[in-house]
């Protein structure tokens, strides 16, 4: 499964924002997280959050675009 990632970093919490279908049918989720954007610490945030909502291991998630952008892709194994 492929689920694109608008991200917010630095916010107030580490939260979803947003989960929707758009119009090219792909998952959207919005992420906020309080960590800062160096050295991977904001992606490392943002799939802790994703594993916890998703209810999916971290060990499973793998950002394969977007690694410094605040859109990503993750990839879900199954």
């Amino acid at each position: 499964m492929i689920i694109v990632i608008k991200v917010t970093t630095q916010a107030s919490e580490n939260k979803i924002y947003s989960d929707y279908v758009d119009l090219l049918n792909q998952r959207v989720i919005s992420v906020r997280t309080t960590a800062v954007p160096e050295n991977g610490k904001a992606n490392q945030a943002i799939i802790k959050i994703l594993s916890g909502y998703l209810k999916i291991p971290k060990s499973k998630m793998k950002i394969i675009k977007g690694q410094t952008s605040k859109s990503k892709i993750v990839k879900i194994e199954e």
